[in-house]
């Protein structure tokens, strides 16, 4: 939202253009995700951390770029997804963040 890949619309989440222009960069196939059952994005709050993360289509393709990167793994046995130091520094990169609320 910070950088206006996504936008809130009548029906909750939708990718920009300015969204589209960026995945396209990283090889994320928007056209296929489209074509998958259920929404492209959407909010979803994490019941434990009380934070609202991206889901959908479009959070399952990140979230596998993550590890087909080799930026981060999931803890075996958990739901714990865990980044490298140099994955990190990668996911910053990509995606800055200039301050936190809470």
């Amino acid at each position: 939202l910070a950088r206006d890949f996504l936008e809130i619309g009548a029906n909750g989440l939708v990718l920009s253009g300015a969204g589209q222009d960026f995945l396209a960069g990283g090889n994320i196939d928007i056209t296929s995700l489209a074509k998958q059952r259920g929404p492209m994005c959407r909010e979803c709050l994490d019941w434990s951390a009380r934070r609202s993360h991206l889901a959908g289509s479009l959070g399952r393709a990140l979230l596998g770029h993550i590890y087909a990167q080799g930026w981060a793994k999931r803890v075996d046995g958990t739901r714990i997804v865990r980044f490298s130091a140099a994955g990190q520094a990668a996911f910053g990169g990509m995606f800055p963040v200039t301050s936190v609320t809470t």
